[in-house]
């Protein structure tokens, strides 16, 4: 899925056979959202774990259209919650550019 804002191409979601491009990323920063929000702009995510142990539940792979690759996801949401519900979404990357690409987006 390719996201277009103002017509311009800025970035796309990973296929899950792409997650080698996100091996090595870390926590760069996070953004308040929804996973409604999220789902709207995105699709639905690229991997979801169905154990609410996991440390992660729901997670976004995408690559901008600069090859930056970054991560979205639900960290330590030991709970069930709403879509709805806005909550912290942590951002990973390689470096802070990550942050900055994915906040222009939200």
């Amino acid at each position: 899925m390719i996201i277009t804002i103002k017509r311009e191409k800025i970035m796309r979601k990973l296929k899950l056979d792409e997650f080698n491009k996100t091996s090595g990323t870390s926590y760069q920063g996070s953004v308040m959202t929804s996973l409604t929000s999220l789902k709207n702009i995105l699709g639905a995510p690229s991997v979801t774990y169905a154990d609410i142990d996991s440390k992660t539940r729901n997670e976004y792979l995408i690559e901008f259209d600069d090859g930056l690759v970054a991560t979205i996801y639900d960290y330590k949401e030991y709970r069930a919650y709403d879509d709805d519900e806005i909550i912290e979404f942590h951002i990973g990357g390689f470096d802070k550019r990550a942050v900055n690409e994915v906040r222009r987006v939200f």
